[in-house]
């Protein structure tokens, strides 16, 4: 998981190390290498400055470079970095690395809502559309890489010990490395689920998000896009009560189940964000019915 947020500044930062450990030619590209990758976000904004499309965000792109200096020279000569020895070389990597990350997705954050403030309808739409394509993404890779993986963990209760060596038994069960014996736990396939299907039904809003979306982008008054939005506000008034229920579900399972359990987690949630939106989406619906009532009036009068 680390390597996710390491790439690409670390793998860049090995390839100019052994560039430039290869000779004196070597040196010399490495250097230059080094220069241009960092000066990229600097150019970007002598272009936008060129093309006069320059807003108060991309000052901070100058920003993005300082730092590319900084954090790729550092991880290049490790040496350097003896006051936080105390800390691996990959922990700090992963520190630089994520440091130089937050300032370029602070700086698309600041680029986007610039960007919305003067978009019009349809743009908002398909903007709208591209974030809810990267969030579903995002969604179902946190399915599949960490919470399956970690839920699957929890199941066999092998807690930290996940990782360690597995020897086969002829029972089924399997031996640790430290000589405790564990096996599948299929009591638990309740909670897993508990844990796994709020995920699952956020994914299945962000699909009806995205085909609301897809109709407001053609014509925010057709029958298509009154249906859609009512889909949407009554999906999420149902997505938020299975979720209530799946937790006190989840809670008392695991109250029931404390004595057999090596690791648990009692949750008590108040999705105020989550209501929020959810009123949200009813008011939009509510108006878009009204709008598309008031065109056919208009329509019939005309």
């Amino acid at each position: 998981m680390n390597q996710i947020f390491t790439t690409p500044f670390e793998w860049i930062a090995v390839w100019l190390r052994k560039l430039s450990l290869s000779g004196n030619s070597g040196n010399c590209i490495a250097i230059i290498l080094y220069i241009i990758i960092c000066c990229l976000p600097a150019i970007a904004f002598l272009l936008l400055c060129l093309r006069k499309k320059k807003i108060r965000a991309d000052y901070l792109l100058l920003v993005c470079s300082a730092a590319l200096f900084i954090g790729i020279y550092l991880m290049i000569n490790p040496g350097l970095m003896t006051p936080y020895f105390r800390y691996s070389i990959p922990m700090i990597n992963l520190a630089i690395s994520t440091t130089l990350w937050s300032i370029f997705i602070c700086y698309i954050i600041l680029r986007v809502l610039a960007i919305i403030r003067y978009a019009n309808e349809i743009n908002l739409a398909k903007i709208a559309q591209v974030f809810i394509i990267l969030v579903m993404i995002i969604s179902i890779i946190n399915i599949c890489f960490i919470k399956l993986p970690k839920l699957w963990a929890s199941a066999n209760q092998t807690g930290p010990d996940l990782y360690s060596r597995i020897i086969s038994s002829e029972d089924g069960a399997v031996m640790l490395d430290n000589g405790s014996m564990r096996s599948f736990q299929s009591d638990r396939i309740p909670l897993l689920l508990c844990d796994l299907v709020p995920s699952l039904l956020f994914i299945w809003v962000l699909i009806a998000s995205f085909r609301l979306c897809r109709s407001l982008k053609d014509n925010h008054f057709t029958d298509q896009t009154i249906q859609d939005a009512g889909a949407l506000s009554h999906l999420c008034i149902r997505v938020l009560c299975i979720t209530a229920v799946l937790e006190v579900v989840r809670n008392i399972l695991q109250l029931l189940m404390l004595p057999s359990l090596s690791d648990t987690t009692f949750t008590v949630s108040l999705p105020i964000i989550e209501i929020l939106l959810t009123v949200t989406a009813f008011i939009l619906a509510k108006k878009f019915e009204t709008a598309h009532t008031l065109e056919e009036e208009n329509e019939a009068f005309i």
